[in-house]
């Protein structure tokens, strides 16, 4: 059954959690965004500026985005060379979408970073307004997969970057990768990934099955091969990068190619998630939270009871969000049989202790991890579709096509919804920006 007929059946709210998941209510705000009123005339038409921001002649994907607390954004993405070495390409941009610094590369070496559709950049911005961006660099091996994680940083609004600092503390080559970023207010740095330092290494596997089906029997493009698991790791830099604490494990039993995301909220919370792999091979999202600035760490929590069991990975992650009355919003996407697939949202008010029953965001399919929007008490919900159509939905619209595109990564700035996307053009790459005002 295709995306179409999929959209054209009638939404239905399933909420089934396990007694420990607890519950507790969704605002009417949220409610909004996944039930917003029918189509009408009076409805907001979406009209973007689209402009390319990186160079016609390199192959550019894996783009990112970030805001600074003076309303610049931060674009960072990959552009891909020959023999596999990459380099990671910074620049910012006004609220308009106008350039406001030169394109900089933040890997010293050239070609030495490396990234995937499922694993790009990270870049965060700190009140000071230092520029963060966490890359993988590629490592010599046996096997040519080994990777390390490297952050570097900008303390002139990103023309410029201080040679990188590794992050994980591990020295045999491993695989280290699908990371995220956070800066809280007092200027801490925090770095969570997916790490396979304690994995035992197997013999190549066989050739893949054919791709698992989901709940209605739809086979997802987005679905990767089935991977060994992998451990989450967490570390911190209280000197603005210069250092990082020895390495933490969170998690084991990680789905190896969904993101992981983390959070400083703004009570001063640090929350990490990624998709547990469950007996069974269910896959859900997990979170843990942190009270201490990341010194201790709560056991995982499962989100939310999905009923999604496939043995393959779906490179997509979940993105978290402070809400109102610092609570704690997930949103996510997953299939399975306690519903329809799609994208779902729920909520806690007890710092990750407990989850709200999930409602369903849209059924149109995502590719990659959506970007959870919010801008005083409204919240939007930017994503890629698997038809290579990015689409936006708010309490005032129900799912819009904003642009042709795939992989995008979006930000609120004074009231504009600025959002990095993958194109392709003629069967070339390439990065481009999209600028919805008064949003």
């Amino acid at each position: 059954m295709n995306n179409r007929k999929w959209q054209k059946k009638a939404v239905f709210l399933f909420a089934l959690l396990i007694t420990s998941f607890g519950c507790g209510s969704v605002n009417n705000l949220e409610t909004e965004i996944q039930n917003p009123p029918p189509p009408s005339s009076s409805e907001k038409v979406l009209q973007p500026q689209i402009s390319r921001i990186s160079a016609e002649e390199t192959d550019a994907a894996e783009p990112t985005i970030a805001t600074s607390p003076d309303g610049k954004v931060f674009v960072a993405w990959v552009e891909h060379l020959a023999k596999k070495e990459a380099n990671v390409i910074v620049q910012s941009f006004n609220k308009e979408g106008r350039p406001s610094s030169e394109k900089v590369r933040v890997n010293p070496q050239i070609g030495q970073a490396t990234a995937w559709r499922g694993d790009p950049p990270s870049v965060a911005v700190a009140p000071d307004g230092a520029v963060y961006v966490v890359w993988t660099a590629r490592v010599a091996s046996a096997d040519g997969h080994s990777t390390d994680i490297y952050i570097s940083a900008s303390h002139d609004a990103g023309r410029s970057f201080a040679p990188p600092v590794k992050v994980n503390d591990d020295t045999v080559p491993n695989s280290h990768g699908m990371h995220s970023l956070a800066v809280d207010k007092s200027g801490q740095v925090y770095v969570a990934w997916l790490d396979e330092r304690n994995i035992k290494k197997e013999p190549p596997p066989p050739p893949p099955s054919p791709t698992p089906a989901l709940a209605n029997g739809e086979k997802p493009k987005h679905v990767h091969p089935k991977e060994p698991n992998r451990e989450v790791f967490f570390s911190v830099s209280t000197d603005g990068g210069k250092t990082f604490s020895a390495n933490k494990k969170l998690g084991d039993e990680v789905c190896p190619c969904c993101e992981t995301s983390i959070l400083a909220a703004d009570d001063g919370k640090v929350y990490v998630s990624w998709r547990q792999v469950l007996p069974g091979d269910f896959r859900h999202i997990a979170i843990s939270a942190s009270t201490d600035k990341g010194d201790n760490f709560t056991a995982p929590t499962i989100v939310s009871d999905d009923q999604w069991q496939i043995a393959a990975c779906p490179v997509s992650g979940a993105t978290l969000l402070s809400g109102a009355e610092n609570s704690l919003k997930v949103l996510w996407f997953t299939s399975g049989k306690a519903g329809p697939p799609g994208l779902y949202m729920t909520e806690s008010k007890d710092n990750g202790k407990t989850f709200a029953p999930r409602t369903l965001v849209s059924e149109v399919l995502p590719t990659g991890t959506a970007s959870l929007l919010a801008k005083g008490d409204k919240y939007s919900v930017v994503w890629g579709a698997d038809n290579a159509k990015v689409f936006l939905k708010n309490a005032e619209n129900a799912d819009q096509e904003m642009a042709a595109g795939e992989l995008p990564a979006a930000a609120f700035v004074d009231g504009n919804v600025l959002t990095s996307f993958l194109k392709k053009e003629d069967g070339k790459r390439g990065v481009w920006l999209s600028v919805l005002r008064n949003q």
